[in-house]
């Protein structure tokens, strides 16, 4: 299973680039550039929403598929789940801090620079504590540190109150459009940490955590394209899709055939 885990993960990263460019396409034809408004009708808009669904319909086929025709082993504990790839842990949780983490410091200082009061401030200060437990998380792979229960724990409520500070940062824009998909990601990595805290918890639900990985990895990264965030925003979110990436890889590549399905 460990070559389709690379495949399926690697076809997550392109679907998320092309959701990116489409993205990108939006943001240059379906607004008017002197106000930023919506122009209605655009083309694009509908693109991106048919594009989304149409990816998340075919990530369900390839899940549950798996799950009905491939009758892979459920690991139901986290050392099971994801043992192996100690060097792929060890890189993944080095880089993941490092690139939330410094995302998360530059987006302090940034607002704090504007000296006006600025909920990227308290954003950047979540992402940083979402940034050690992932560091935790991943560091404890391999290992006995049962530390990665309350980790998990942290790292949700800490990505649950970036949800909440960037909306509030974004509700006073009147286009929507702006800030939906920032939002949509950010609930569906959320979604996909949740499940995986699952397996700390005796709560291991495999193929519900693999499913909402990928639709949180696609978002994250379409949403890369937005303009409307800065660079040190989108740094944090790569940090976090890098995470869910590492997991998501090491999660599928421990499901196996069981001998008399093969």
């Amino acid at each position: 299973m460990q070559k389709q885990s690379f495949i399926i993960c690697a076809l997550s990263l392109a679907a998320g680039i092309f959701g990116a460019f489409i993205r990108w396409l939006q943001n240059v034809n379906a607004f008017e550039p002197e106000t930023g408004l919506q122009r209605p009708g655009s083309f694009w808009s509908f693109a991106i929403i048919i594009y989304l669904a149409a990816i998340a319909l075919v990530f369900l086929f390839v899940v549950r598929y798996l799950k009905d025709n491939k009758k892979l082993t459920q690991p139901d504990n986290f050392p099971e789940a994801f043992r192996g790839g100690r060097i792929l842990c060890e890189v993944a949780a080095i880089a993941s801090f490092a690139l939330a983490g410094i995302g998360g410091i530059a987006m302090i200082f940034e607002a704090t620079a504007e000296k006006v009061a600025h909920f990227d401030a308290i954003n950047g200060v979540f992402i940083i504590i979402a940034a050690i437990c992932l560091l935790i998380i991943l560091h404890s792979v391999n290992t006995s540190d049962r530390s990665r229960g309350k980790a998990f724990i942290f790292l949700i409520l800490a990505l649950c109150f970036r949800l909440v500070t960037e909306y509030k940062n974004s509700a006073s824009d009147p286009v929507i459009w702006h800030f939906a998909i920032r939002i949509l990601a950010i609930c569906a990595v959320v979604v996909a940490y949740y499940y995986y805290a699952g397996f700390c918890f005796g709560r291991a639900k495999p193929y519900k955590a693999i499913y909402s990985s990928f639709l949180g990895i696609v978002l994250s990264i379409t949403s890369f394209a937005d303009g409307e965030a800065s660079i040190f925003y989108h740094l944090a979110t790569a940090g976090f899709v890098l995470g869910l990436l590492t997991l998501t890889l090491l999660l599928m590549g421990n499901m196996s055939q069981p001998r008399h399905a093969r």
